[in-house]
């Protein structure tokens, strides 16, 4: 029990070179049987030779994904004319958009409160 609660054993102590991936992280039995009663004991180095070759192949396709930058370069822009100038026109409307909404909402939050307001004064009387 005090295993599990991160107090470790002499046979367990030795440096870890992966910190991020360490014994603490992940479900690991350490030759006891596992929780759901499982009779195979598991390596507790397994997680660590499996993962690294999935982070690194996950950053490789992360990148064939999402390209470079392209609109905002000093060299100009990779993208063309007839696809710009529609991306930054409805930039520019949802822009517009975002103030009317904020200002409309910042007017009726105004005009909520000069209504309770009127209200609280005719209660009072």
């Amino acid at each position: 029990m005090g295993h599990l609660l991160g107090v470790g054993r002499a046979a367990d102590v030795r440096a870890d070179p992966v910190p991020a991936l360490s014994r603490r992280h992940r479900p690991v039995a350490h030759g006891r049987r596992s929780v759901a009663g499982g009779a195979r004991r598991r390596d507790p180095d397994a997680g660590r030779r499996i993962d690294l070759p999935i982070i690194k192949f996950s950053v490789e396709w992360w990148n064939t994904l999402h390209q470079g930058t392209s609109v905002f370069r000093l060299g100009g822009s990779k993208i063309y004319p007839t696809i710009l100038i529609p991306l930054f026109i409805m930039a520019a409307a949802f822009t517009l958009l975002f103030f009317t909404l904020l200002f409309a909402a910042a007017r009726n939050e105004i005009l909520r409160r000069r209504v309770r307001t009127l209200q609280l004064m005719q209660a009072s009387k």
